[in-house]
Formats: C-alpha cells, structure tokens, sequence
C-alpha cells in the first residue's frame, strides 16, 4: 500500500482535435514524479501541474504519456496513459433551394450523401447477408451513440434506437436500402445488461419506422394525414401514424423539407397495415396531405413466411457492414446536449474499444419501383430524396440524414416515466436537406471541400536534442500528384512528392516546424506548428 504513483486526471483514451491536450498530473504517496511524453528524457513533476500532450505532432496519431513515481518503500512504478489526437477534414457539401429544407446538414462526423456518393445501380438480394453492400453506396452517415437515451444519466437500460448508416442502390425493378444501427451499451453501459444484450434488438417488438422520399421535389407534406370513413365523411390527422380521433397519441413526425411519400412499415415485420403513403391531396395553404385513402398495402401477408404485399421486402439481422463505429465514448450522466456536434468530445473508433459485429443491426428493404410510381431512369435522371425515420411509438428518436430535432428534448423527463427520455414523445420537425439518390436536384450548389493537409511530427514536442524526428503529411481533396516542402525555422529541409521527411535537430531551442503541400492544379495548403527540443 505504499508504493507511490502518479496519475492523470484527464481520462485515459481522451481523444482532442485542438493542436495540444492540457493534461492534469498527480502524485500518490510521493511529492515529486516524472513524466515522459512519447519517449522523451523524463521530467519532473508535482502534484496538481499540468502537461500539453499532442504539440508539434500531426493529428490522427496517439500520444503516450508515462508517469513514474518512487514513494518511501524505494520502488518506483510506471503508468502509461494513451490520449488521441484527431484531425479531420472539411467535406464537400452541397444544397438547393428547391427542397425546402430551412437547417443546413449536420457537420462534424455526420455526413449527407458523403464523397458525394448517391447510391448505385445494383441488384440487391433481401436475405439479411450484408455482401451485397459496399461503403460506396452509404447516402447518409450518422454517429453511434447519438440516440436520446444518452443525454438522460437513467435510459441507458432502454432499447437503442441508434441509426448509423443508409446505404441505397436500385435496378431495373426496386429500390433498395440498408439501413445500420448500433449498439455501444456494450461498451459504454455493460452494466445495464438489457440493453447491452441481444434482448434490446428493435425487432423484439413492432415499432414504426418510416422511409422518408421526396419523388416530386414540388411537393411538401406537412405530415398532416386525410382518409374517408365507411359513412363516406373525411377526416384528418396530424400525422400518419399514432393518431386517435384526429389527437396524436405521443408526439409524431412532421415536415418542412419536401416529402411527399412515406414507407411506413414495423421493426419486425409483423404489422399487416403497413403501408405506402402518398401525398396527392393538397391542403388549402397549397401543402400536401398524406392520403389514406390511396395508400398502397405493403404489410406482411404471412408472419411466419414473412411474406408481403405488392412485392415489398424487408430482413433483418444481426451485423454491421461498416468497419468503423464512430461514437462519442462517455459513460452515462456525463453527456450534454450538443456534444455530438463538437469535436473534441471523446470521440473513438468503437471496434478500438471492443465493438463486435454482432452488437450492431441491419434491414435490408426493397421498395417496387411501380409502388413509386417511378422507374429505373427517373432515379437516374431527377433523383429522389431520402430519409430513414427510426421511432419509439410514434416520435422519432433517429434519423439519417441527422436531424437536430431527434435530440432536441432529449434531456427533458418523458411524462410516463421520469427517468427516460421526453424525446419518445415530443413532436419532431424535419428540417434538414434529405440524402439524395440517383442525381442532385438542378439548382443544388456545390461547395467543394479545400485542399487540405494534416501536418506534424512522429513524435511528440519535448524530445531531446540528436532524436531523429519525423516530419509527417497527410493531403486531403488534391488534384494530381502534390509535392511538399518541408521547412524547419523556414528554412527548407526536404522538397519533393515524398510525404515525410527525417530532421535530427542538433541543439535545444523552440523551432517552427512546417510544410507547404502543392498539387497538379497548383492549390496550396500549409500548416506550421511549434516543436521544444
């Protein structure tokens, strides 16, 4: 029990994306320790000082931190903590006017129609084998840990409903998707043992889920929903789903950004109404309604066969298709609204942190194109829009692309139970572009992500003087082959298109270490950063 240590007060795995991390040091059992940062000569500490891990060294790379203390019993002990330094790149963005989206798309590791990918032309098979599927068909990427059970420090034993990815493709006869949904209570939660088991898959029980397309961009549903009784009179919903005699029972989805159709169908297939709604009934202020009266019947014929009508498809299982899981890593009660958006919350690869395939799940769809009312060279020529909509009853908790409505109550109490989230019951407005399939809207605008380049050392600032050090660079969106100038105090060491180059610094000092990448258009990107030898 005497044995001194030291320790950091900064997590272990903490990841940053600023240029250094201000770790906080302590002692146990000893007034003094050391610290070494990647290897560099040991120095000394005290109790309560403060280390900048990170500076000088390029980002994407770990830092390591070793901390050694000697207490009276003469032994001295050895702790290494491991910190992430992170850069990522801007990406390329677009938006049109024309699809009444009225939020820009959520930013950071989300991603709508990512390298502006689009789907592809693809005959998929629904068997619930994800092979068929690459990471080139992903029209919209989410984040795992996002759902509203995180912002509340007592849901974590509830059902994820946490969308991580909309792949889509088509061919002559359907329209495809699969959509990826995550489960990190594994990870951040093990503890509650129901949520992180296979008990908290979504098809343990029919929940609503929806797919979201935009066919007529001219068009915009409301969510407002018009049918007609047996004794011939009309009447109206708020929405489409989870209404009693015109009254939304727990919340519902409406729209801003133009929808006009809704594939409504349940997390376990056994709802023989699902259904197909069309908005082809306009509303006195010009919006459309969703008609009941005109749906198209898509339900399960079969539960056991897991057969449905006009050729609707849908299988699920347990998988995960992408190779990472990116995921803001914070146990519960430590979550605040927002973080999701920032980055320098803890974001980690979850595999890193033992994610297994089998956590994750997985619907593959088909839709008929003829339920559309579209064809093969409709996809290609207009495009449609899409979004997935995951629910718990009738609100929406997910949706790909993100929308901030999904977590916009998430820390408020849910009125049936205090301890989980009143997002399973508020009224969420779609607001956000949705991914686009096939071809861009005409008057989208393109904002190409910049030449970019993530600079630094091997090794982190501090190191001793005749170290070799590294100089590293990483080029993001260049045109052609790049070359780069590698400078120390600016003067240049190394110009050529070989990416990193070896410095061995002869005498202590603070130098300005840097590098100025050029591609074949000519576009330049620089970066320069202090380094302590």
């Amino acid at each position: 029990g005497d044995h001194a240590y030291g320790y950091t007060l900064t997590a272990n795995n903490t990841a940053f994306s600023t240029e250094s991390l201000d770790v906080k040091l302590a002692l146990k059992n000893a007034d003094k320790g050391y610290y070494s940062v990647d290897g560099s000569a040991k120095k000394e500490f005290a109790n309560g000082d403060s280390v900048k891990v990170g500076e000088g060294k390029i980002g994407n790379s770990k830092v390591t931190l070793t901390l050694y203390a000697t207490g009276a019993d003469g032994v001295e002990t050895e702790q290494t903590y491991t910190f992430k330094k992170t850069f990522t790149a801007s990406k390329t963005t677009f938006s049109a006017k024309s699809d009444g989206h009225t939020t820009a798309p959520e930013s950071g590791y989300y991603g709508t129609n990512p390298e502006m990918q689009l789907g592809k032309h693809k005959t998929i098979s629904v068997d619930g084998d994800l092979s068929d599927w690459d990471s080139s068909m992903i029209i919209a990427q989410g984040v795992a840990n996002d759902d509203p059970r995180v912002y509340m420090p007592s849901s974590m034993h509830e059902q994820p409903w946490d969308a991580y990815a909309l792949y889509s493709a088509w061919d002559d006869d359907n329209l495809y998707f699969l959509l990826e949904m995550a489960n990190t209570t594994y990870i951040t939660s093990p503890e509650d043992n129901f949520a992180a088991s296979n008990e908290a898959r979504p098809w343990r029980n029919s929940i609503p889920m929806y797919l979201a397309l935009s066919i007529d961009p001219a068009k915009q549903a409301t969510g407002k929903a018009v049918g007609t009784n047996k004794d011939g009179s009309v009447y109206t919903n708020p929405f489409v789903w989870g209404c009693t005699n015109g009254t939304a029972k727990d919340g519902g989805t409406g729209f801003t950004t133009h929808i006009d159709t809704l594939v409504a169908f349940d997390s376990n297939n056994s709802n023989g109404g699902a259904s197909i709604f069309k908005a082809d009934t306009q509303d006195t202020d010009g919006t459309y309604m969703f008609n009941y009266d005109t749906r198209i019947p898509i339900g399960v014929t079969s539960f056991q066969a897991q057969d449905n009508k006009n050729g609707f498809k849908i299988k699920y299982a347990n998988g995960t298709k992408s190779t990472s899981i990116f995921g803001i890593n914070a146990p519960k009660g430590s979550r605040v609204m927002g973080d999701n958006l920032d980055m320098n919350s803890n974001w980690v690869d979850f595999f890193d942190e033992g994610y297994k395939n089998s956590y994750g799940y997985v619907y593959e769809i088909a839709v008929p194109l003829n339920t559309l009312g579209i064809d093969r060279s409709y996809i290609e020529t207009q495009g449609i829009g899409a979004m997935q909509i995951l629910t718990y009853g009738t609100s929406g908790m997910d949706t790909l692309p993100h929308d901030p409505s999904m977590l916009d109550q998430a820390n408020l109490e849910y009125s049936y139970d205090p301890s989980t989230s009143h997002e399973k019951e508020d009224i969420d407005n779609i607001t956000v572009p949705l991914a686009r399939i096939g071809a861009l809207l005409p008057d989208t605008e393109v904002n190409e992500a910049p030449f970019e380049v993530n600079f630094g050392a091997n090794l982190n600032s501090g190191q001793s003087a005749g170290t070799p050090i590294t100089l590293l660079a990483e080029s993001y969106h260049a045109t052609g082959d790049v070359t780069y100038s590698f400078t120390v105090n600016g003067e240049t060491v190394q110009n050529s298109n070989t990416d990193s180059c070896v410095w061995t610094p002869s005498a202590d000092g603070t130098y300005s270490i840097g590098v100025v990448a050029v591609d074949a258009n000519g576009n330049k990107a620089e970066s320069t950063k202090t380094f302590v030898v």
